[in-house]
């Protein structure tokens, strides 16, 4: 049934992201071109100037890919589970727990696939450009010194990472779920509880995860700085052994505040669902 649930939920969901990610890649054509112009003297000042606005209009395409993948999740879950439509939902003979699982699952893969484009947008229009292969390339024989030629450390921070940002956009949805749900227990100002309740939620998440950071002596660029201040040798070891610890913290509480929200979440839809 939870696959019923995701493909139904593609369905819902697919109507806008889609188009915006084509429109992306297609602008990163376009900037890919503009940047070859720069590469000619003389050009007009106008032509300059609109190449300079084209670009600008490129990198806020960029962040809206995100925007819009929010919006859709947020209001996907308030008009499915919360509006007119939740009446119907709440009587399909699946679990409430399926019906969440579903709805973080597809968020999940559209923000990851946002990314990916997102950076595949990048690639076409910027990376093609031999003055910035040039810099990316001095960039990589830098972290090459640094870890004495060992590319398995970079690999293995990577993974790590990703996996800790799969873990923190999990909490992120979950956040908005959250929210959304306790501001529509209110009679009135339902979206306004909910924007009330999504800061005072993800203020909480974030005080918490400084002050256990900092509780276990952590910081958010001990583990960088170590990185260039230990250089090749013996000091890429502690600086890894340190940077898995740090993974693993924010890891782990990334996945309790998930938990704690997804608990709100359930909760307070569970209780909604009983009063109506």
């Amino acid at each position: 049934m939870l696959r019923k649930l995701i493909k139904h939920e593609f369905k819902a969901t697919a109507r806008l992201i889609p188009l915006l990610f084509l429109i992306v890649l297609t602008m990163s054509v376009a900037v890919h071109f503009a940047l070859k112009l720069y590469d000619i003297n003389d050009l007009p000042v106008v032509l300059e100037l609109l190449l300079a606005l084209f670009m600008l209009l490129f990198g806020a395409a960029l962040g809206a890919v995100f925007i819009v993948c929010i919006v859709v999740m947020v209001m996907r879950f308030k008009r499915n589970l919360l509006g007119d439509e939740g009446y119907l939902t709440m009587t399909l003979p699946v679990s409430l727990s399926s019906l969440i699982w579903a709805k973080i699952i597809v968020s999940v893969i559209w923000i990851v696939l946002a990314v990916i484009v997102d950076f595949i947008a990048v690639f076409i229009a910027y990376l093609t450009n031999s003055s910035i292969v040039d810099a990316f390339r001095d960039i990589w024989d830098i972290l090459m010194r640094l870890s004495g030629g060992n590319a398995a450390v970079f690999i293995e921070g990577a993974v790590e990472l990703i996996i800790v940002g799969l873990f923190s956009v999990v909490a992120s949805c979950l956040n908005f779920y959250a929210a959304l749900s306790i501001g529509h227990g209110f009679a009135r100002g339902k979206m306004g509880f909910s924007v009330l309740f999504y800061f005072v939620l993800s203020t909480a998440a974030s005080i918490t995860r400084i002050v256990i950071l900092a509780a276990l002596g952590q910081s958010v660029f001990s583990v960088t700085a170590s990185m260039f201040l230990f250089g090749a040798g013996a000091g890429v070891a502690d600086a890894m052994s340190e940077w898995r610890i740090q993974m693993a913290t924010l890891g782990g509480l990334s996945l309790v505040q998930a938990a704690v929200f997804y608990f709100l979440t359930w909760i307070n839809l569970k209780k909604r669902l009983n009063l109506e």
